[in-house]
């Protein structure tokens, strides 16, 4: 038979075959892209509830990373992995509808959507919070090298005892992580390894424990400090080191040390560190892992 010649003819012989091949390469599409496969089968509807579902649980992560929140923020990690599992049983069940998105539009939504998630990121990790992870040991035993936590954006007055992550004042773009140990004003230096602050030797017992971890940090003691209430852990060795200062601490500025005392770089030797610079706080930690496998005790654990 010849072919009638009649407009669209040839466009809908085109369809059918294209149309099959999107229809196979659909759940492929969902898995790496999420519901962008629903656009590209003609599912448009569909397409803004799944990704509205999925914002919905991703901001619902980031406020409990904000919040301090633990258990929510896994729930809500959860919960975006379970949407994208629905996501592809759905585009698998899930009839084509014709005729189909072009492809070319497909792709241009599948970047608008790409920017818009990554824009979105970037305002959520410049104003609220941000993922960091841990590559030493300069804040054994509070950090381990392979700790993964969220840090919590504020410009706010920061007290003694607070860690906090801030931009190296010899390079700002390297991010550090240390211990918040004297603000604008204080007084800071140590005798006998023992931290002085305003004249006042910090409050310290010694613990059972020594020093373990699977990254080589062994042999140091460890020990409880407290001040103004707070405790936390510090790592010190057989042979601390050289006792500083005392040193004032300019205003706006913030004296920071690292838990493990003896092996780490800090204010004791390129000075205090301006408040401009101090990017938030840490929350905790959500992922640990080390050369001997996943850390399950540190999961979850809140960072003091």
């Amino acid at each position: 038979m010849e072919p009638t010649g009649l407009p669209g003819d040839e466009g809908a012989a085109r369809r059918g075959p294209a149309g099959s091949e999107r229809r196979v390469a659909a759940p492929v599409v969902a898995v790496l892209c999420g519901p962008l496969a629903h656009i590209a089968i003609g599912q448009w509807r569909r397409a803004c509830a799944w990704y509205a579902a999925e914002i919905a649980a991703a901001a619902a992560g980031f406020f409990a990373a904000w919040r301090e929140s633990p258990r929510p923020f896994w729930l809500a990690l959860v919960a975006l992995v379970l949407i994208r599992v629905a996501v592809v049983a759905d585009v698998c069940r899930l009839p084509r509808i014709h005729p189909l998105p072009r492809l070319r539009l497909v792709v241009l939504v599948g970047v608008g959507v790409t920017i818009f998630y990554e824009l979105l990121g970037v305002r959520v990790r410049t104003n609220f919070v941000e993922a960091f992870n841990i590559p030493s040991g300069s804040m054994y035993p509070t950090l381990e090298t392979g700790d993964h936590l969220y840090v919590k954006k504020e410009k706010r007055p920061y007290q003694r005892g607070d860690v906090v992550v801030f931009g190296y004042p010899l390079d700002p773009s390297v991010d550090y992580v240390k211990r918040i140990v004297g603000v604008g004003g204080d007084v800071v230096g140590s005798r006998g390894g023992q931290l002085v602050v305003n004249g006042q030797p910090v409050e310290r017992r010694q613990l059972d424990e020594r020093c373990e971890d699977d990254v080589g940090i062994t042999g140091c003691s460890l020990w409880e400090e407290s001040f103004g209430g707070r405790r936390w852990h510090v790592a010190s060795d057989e042979f601390p080191a050289p006792d500083f200062g005392p040193v004032v601490v300019p205003a706006g500025s913030y004296f920071v040390i690292g838990d493990n005392r003896d092996a780490s770089s800090d204010s004791r030797v390129w000075g205090p560190v301006s408040a401009e610079l101090v990017k938030g706080s840490v929350t905790f930690i959500w992922w640990s892992r080390g050369e001997r496998g996943v850390r399950w005790d540190r999961i979850n654990s809140p960072v003091r």
